[in-house]
């Protein structure tokens, strides 16, 4: 801006503020799937200068509100005329992870731009109106305008409050119990149980049982009234359906299914007992971090969702550039740690061993045998392994352990011994409940 005086009149040659490079960042994390949380942030169409920004913005909205998943293709078929741009768009940020960056660029020269026309529409107010009072309360409100919302904090009266109404819910007998339960008494004991705004890692070798031991944990939760959202990233719709219903049927659904020998009345009931679970399967296999962490949100505040279970973390893509995987991991349990708060539910998360647990004589699990781990043994409230009880080179004799080898919410460390039936996928806790008995004395 450059400014010339002349005698008592002031010529002012401006550019109205803006941050195009910032606007188009923001918006490509937007279509790799940051758009619910770029919404938190406040992200308006008046964020947006460029008329094609506004538009494209506008566009996501519309295909939200009427229950769609923003994509490049979604998006293009709502902007047609944007089609193109929005091709480059996607270029733009190699991660919806960079939204955080993007955002406040794009805010600040929102609110520079936002400021300068305030100030700009209260110069020309000056020329017409008189009444000096007016005009200094037409700039105070432009100003209010201008500042509200811009800053926020946490209301410490309201957290006192929360936390005093937790101590006073402890007075009958402890605080209620918000965990939702595995149904497995020896694990519940020692877990803990699955509490809100928790990561549980749940880590096995492949063909160890893992995924069939989450299928029967989002059964247990689900009977328990809680609603479940499961991403399967290696098995579709039919194979996760396939192995709930041998779970509940206790028959061998695949034996069935091949051969069409089977109690199929039991099978039906099953089936329909299945359908009518609160269980959500998504078997979306190349998604992301970012995009995940979109849909939880939305199903946590749209569908009530209690439960999240992940299978599995190997199989996730950071959709982001790093130096190499331990790195990209980290980046990624950060990520669902984060969800976890945000959504204030428990997060059961799959994750593979390594190679070298088999090459060694022990067979107690170590958190390093986590694979590509990054920070996951440190994000995580709870680590967990699934082991065989006999080697390879044994005869299988149904017994699976459960190692605990980290728990903030319970005995750090522990083992929990069940029965595995690997062709129902049921699994059941050899240690029961303690026998109360009722003897008079002698």
């Amino acid at each position: 801006m450059t400014l010339q005086k002349q005698s008592n009149k002031i010529s002012i040659e401006y550019d109205i503020p803006e941050d195009l490079d910032a606007e188009k960042g923001l918006l490509s994390c937007v279509l790799l799937g940051a758009f619910s949380e770029a919404e938190e942030l406040g992200v308006s169409s008046e964020w947006f200068s460029d008329m094609r920004h506004q538009q494209i913005w506008v566009a996501c909205e519309n295909i939200v509100k009427d229950g769609g998943q923003i994509d490049q293709v979604t998006v293009s078929r709502q902007s047609v005329k944007n089609a193109l741009y929005i091709d480059d768009l996607i270029e733009h940020s190699p991660s919806a992870s960079n939204l955080s960056y993007y955002s406040k660029q794009a805010y600040a020269a929102y609110i520079r731009r936002k400021v300068f026309l305030k100030h700009y529409a209260a110069i020309e107010e000056s020329k017409v109106e008189q009444d000096p009072e007016k005009l200094l309360q037409r700039l105070q409100d432009d100003l209010w305008q201008t500042t509200r919302g811009m800053t926020a904090e946490k209301d410490q009266k309201a957290a006192q409050k929360g936390f005093v109404e937790v101590l006073e819910s402890a007075v009958d007998g402890g605080v209620p119990d918000l965990s939702i339960k595995s149904g497995i008494y020896g694990l519940d004991q020692k877990l803990g149980g699955f509490l809100p705004g928790a990561v549980y890692i749940i880590s096995g070798r492949p063909g160890g049982g893992k995924s069939a031991f989450s299928m029967y944990l989002a059964i247990q939760a689900a009977k328990q009234g809680k609603r479940v959202a499961l991403w399967s990233l290696e098995m579709l719709y039919n194979s996760i359906a396939e192995r709930a219903v041998a779970i509940l049927s206790g028959e061998d659904v695949r034996h069935y299914l091949k051969t069409g020998h089977g109690d199929k009345g039991k099978i039906a009931r099953a089936t329909k007992e299945f359908f009518e679970l609160p269980i959500h399967i998504e078997d979306t296999p190349a998604i992301t971090v970012d995009q995940l962490r979109s849909q939880a949100r939305r199903f946590v505040q749209d569908k009530g969702v209690d439960m999240l279970i992940i299978d599995y973390l190997t199989l996730l893509r950071s959709g982001g550039r790093y130096e190499n995987r331990v790195n990209e991991v980290g980046a990624m349990t950060r990520t669902i740690k984060i969800i976890a708060l945000e959504c204030g539910v428990p997060v059961l998360l799959l994750a593979q061993m390594n190679r070298e647990f088999d090459k060694r004589e022990s067979s107690i699990p170590r958190l390093s045998d986590l694979r590509d781990s990054g920070t996951a043994e440190q994000d995580a409230d709870s680590v967990g392994f699934l082991v065989p009880n006999t080697k390879e080179d044994e005869p299988d004799d149904g017994i699976v352990n459960f190692y605990i080898r980290k728990n903030r919410n319970g005995i750090q460390e522990a083992k929990v011994s069940l029965e595995y039936t690997r062709w129902n996928s049921r699994f059941t806790g050899v240690e029961g409940p303690p026998v109360l008995e009722n003897k008079l004395p002698k």
